[in-house]
């Protein structure tokens, strides 16, 4: 009985308390002097789970797997011809909060030419807030990978001691 009480506040806790990290995305467009065709719309980023493209957590720009583009804050669908996603020589950034688990950073071009430097710092950095770990330090496309990056987020101390004691109290009741 005491057993299934430690474990029941255990749970309880674990759920408080579980792992989370806070990972910012920003992406800087590319400033488009008169005559190039460097197009601050064509880039973009998402965080998506580990191996699969299509489970998106978060983007920013345009999204090359569902071919639409984002605001700055990642919220809203824009139309191509409406407002850039990523405004020329400004970066736009979107915060996420990502429970333990393994993801892939994917940065996007939509003509496919790379994010091209005319007048400007076009690139792409992802951020552990948490942490602080840099995962992606200005990230250029260069018009053919579109892996900018991977990283893992583990649990949260708090939540490993709790499944500990819950493996403790588990393991007590076995011998009992």
């Amino acid at each position: 009985m005491k057993v299934t009480n430690i474990l029941a506040v255990a749970g309880v806790l674990s759920a408080s308390v579980a792992g989370a990290d806070i990972i910012e995305v920003s992406v800087t467009g590319a400033y488009q002097a008169s005559g190039s065709n460097a197009w601050s719309g064509e880039m973009g980023a998402a965080v998506t789970s580990a191996g699969d493209e299509g489970a998106i957590w978060g983007n920013i720009g345009y999204n090359g797997y569902y071919d639409t583009y984002y605001d700055q804050n990642g919220n809203g669908v824009l139309d191509y011809d409406g407002v850039e996603a990523v405004v020329d020589g400004m970066t736009g950034s979107i915060q996420l909060d990502l429970g333990a688990g393994d993801y892939d950073v994917m940065a996007y071009d939509s003509y496919g030419d790379g994010w091209v430097a005319y007048d400007g710092d076009p690139n792409l950095s992802v951020t552990n807030l948490t942490t602080g770990e840099v995962i992606v330090d200005h990230f250029v496309h260069d018009g053919t990978s579109n892996a900018a990056g991977s990283f893992t987020v583990l649990p949260a101390p708090g939540a490993l001691a709790l499944l500990g004691l819950a493996g403790i109290a588990g393991r007590r009741r076995r011998r009992a």
